[in-house]
């Protein structure tokens, strides 16, 4: 039975046209997603996309399948070839699902988290999808990268007061964050031919933005000076600057490490889409350090990553949670099929680990893929196990020797003692080497 939702978006995706399902495939081609084989694309997003075009929104793909959109886009001329198992052969298919998803939800909320256990290859996601997006493999132009950490503050982000030696002399000078000249960078971007500045003061504020300028007064004049006309504008007339306009990406790994409300500040609220600048509910700001104005472009994303080993999703800052979309990357055993050592089945080691740490610990302290992605040997498993796996087990269950044992198997050693208050248990890490060490990862393979 169809909700009324349902019935609702249906009928917008007949109102689509070839031209909003051509704006779809352009989009998917300029963030290279090559889906399925060559210029072969999934229907479901094409029509969420080609919403853009048409409301001015994506359309949620939940509500609909593909036996709902498929008639339209066979009388709109598309032709439709239906991939099975066998026929879809494209590698790394789901690194591209996740491209779509990523491109999907930043076009909604404009940042997003990419949660999950260590080892699952959030990081890697994530600046595949910026390098592929910009065209740009190295950080320093359209996007940046940065890790949070415990000391990571607002100053380092945003502005704040820095020491600079001058002629033997210490003084403070306010120095811009990567988050502001970042958003700067994409603020020129979007006003470039739009002669709001002149060339050579675009390319000059370009040059200070991208090199720590010793000529503070020039800098913070262009700064001014840009402000000056962007605020000259109408909202209108701002939103108009930013169509079309080069898009720009911050990646913020180990996001959850960091104290999120120092470090973003009063920036958490400019982070929605809405109130981004030229949008319904645009905010400026004042800085508190420079004074100067502030708003966040709508052409800058935010792509998180997040261990929820070191910290589950549920206990991120609930201002954060808001404004932040999620998208879980979970170990990917299927990765591994085919790669067997020794008679040991990676994929179905690893599906064997996970079983155990899920029903001991939770599913946030999972093992990832990419701990065991480029093993070809016995010696690198070996090295793998003793160097990687097993410390982080220990690290899982501090002191808990009997989860341990229930996991790892004979590879836990356990010595009877006597002592004035009975027996005692004492545990150890056994090193088992050739065969010894095949069999007893056969055993826990087994032990399911």
């Amino acid at each position: 039975m169809k909700t009324a939702k349902k019935r609702d978006v249906i009928k917008k995706i007949h109102q689509l046209d070839k031209e909003d399902i051509k704006y779809a495939i352009k989009k998917i081609d300029e963030i290279g997603i090559p889906i399925y084989n060559g210029k072969e694309y999934p229907v479901k997003y094409v029509v969420s996309i080609a919403g853009e075009r048409k409301f001015g929104e994506q359309l949620p793909t939940r509500e609909y399948t593909p036996k709902d959109v498929i008639p339209h886009l066979k009388k709109l001329g598309f032709e439709i070839k239906k991939l099975d198992d066998k026929e879809d052969n494209t590698p790394n298919k789901e690194e591209q699902i996740y491209k779509v998803t990523l491109y999907a939800l930043l076009s909604v909320k404009s940042q997003i988290i990419l949660y999950g256990p260590p080892g699952t290859g959030k990081t890697w996601l994530a600046l595949k999808y910026v390098k592929d997006a910009t065209r740009e493999d190295v950080p320093g132009n359209k996007w940046e990268f940065i890790t949070f950490h415990q000391s990571y503050s607002y100053e380092e982000f945003v502005e704040g007061f820095r020491p600079r030696t001058e002629n033997g002399q210490i003084t403070y000078v306010i120095e811009d964050g990567i988050f502001k000249k970042l958003a700067l960078r994409a603020i020129l971007e979007a006003i470039k031919n739009k002669g709001l500045l002149t060339e050579d003061e675009i390319g000059e504020l370009e040059n200070y933005l991208r090199n720590y300028s010793t000529d503070y007064s020039r800098y913070n004049k262009l700064k001014q000076k840009l402000w000056n006309a962007l605020l000259s504008l109408s909202k209108e007339e701002r939103e108009e600057l930013f169509k079309d306009a080069p898009t720009f990406y911050l990646i913020i790994d180990e996001i959850n490490r960091g104290n999120i409300s120092r470090i973003f500040g009063e920036l958490i609220t400019l982070l929605e889409r809405d109130k981004r600048l030229g949008q319904e509910n645009e905010v400026i700001v004042t800085l508190p350090y420079s004074r100067e104005p502030f708003g966040v472009p709508p052409n800058l994303y935010i792509i998180g990553t997040m261990n929820t080993a070191d910290r589950s999703i549920a206990l991120i800052d609930i201002a954060l949670r808001r404004r932040f979309a999620f998208i879980e990357v979970e170990p990917e055993p299927e990765k591994l099929k085919g790669n067997v050592i020794e008679g040991i089945n990676l994929a179905k080691l690893l599906e064997s680990l996970n079983k155990k740490i899920e029903a001991l610990k939770d599913r946030d302290h999972r093992i990832g893929h990419s701990y065991f992605i480029n093993i070809n040997t016995r010696e690198e498993l070996h090295r793998v196990w003793y160097q990687e796996i097993i410390p982080l087990l220990q690290e899982y269950f501090y002191n808990d020797w009997e989860s341990l044992k229930s996991i790892l198997g004979d590879f836990i050693e356990e010595e009877k003692v006597k002592t004035p208050f009975g027996e005692r248990s004492i545990y150890r890490i056994k090193h088992l080497e050739g065969k010894d060490f095949i069999n007893a990862l056969k055993r826990i393979v087994e032990d399911e």
